[in-house]
């Protein structure tokens, strides 16, 4: 599934997403019922947002909706 949104926010930091979809799933459990996928930092999110991980954009390599 695709999360429209315009910025994200992650430790503190808000940034621009506008440009990208950010890529999600559904889960059925009692607490959450969906999340973003994610995938390990690239060295300039880490050093922006102090966390080791950042969303997968919709169209990425990262993209398990992605067609080569």
């Amino acid at each position: 599934m695709i999360i429209p949104a315009l910025m994200s926010f992650q430790n503190g930091t808000r940034f621009n997403v506008a440009s990208k979809q950010i890529c999600g799933i559904m889960k059925r459990t009692r607490d959450v019922s969906g999340s973003i996928l994610v995938k390990p930092a690239s060295d300039y999110y880490e050093r922006m947002t102090h966390y080791g991980w950042e969303p997968v954009y919709v169209g990425e390599d990262s993209d398990p909706g992605k067609n080569d």
